[in-house]
C-alpha cells in the first residue's frame, strides 16, 4: 500500500479509513470506484 502501516499512530486510528482509502486509490487508480 502506499501507507507505511509503522506509520500509523494511535490518534490516526480516526483517520485510517482515509488513509486506507488513499493507499486504495493509489493502487487501483481509482479505477475501483467506476
Amino acid at each position: 500500500l502506499g501507507v507505511g502501516w509503522h506509520d500509523i499512530l494511535p490518534d490516526d486510528i480516526q483517520s485510517l479509513p482515509a488513509k486506507i482509502d488513499q493507499g486504495v486509490s493509489q493502487l487501483t487508480g481509482c479505477g475501483e470506484r467506476e
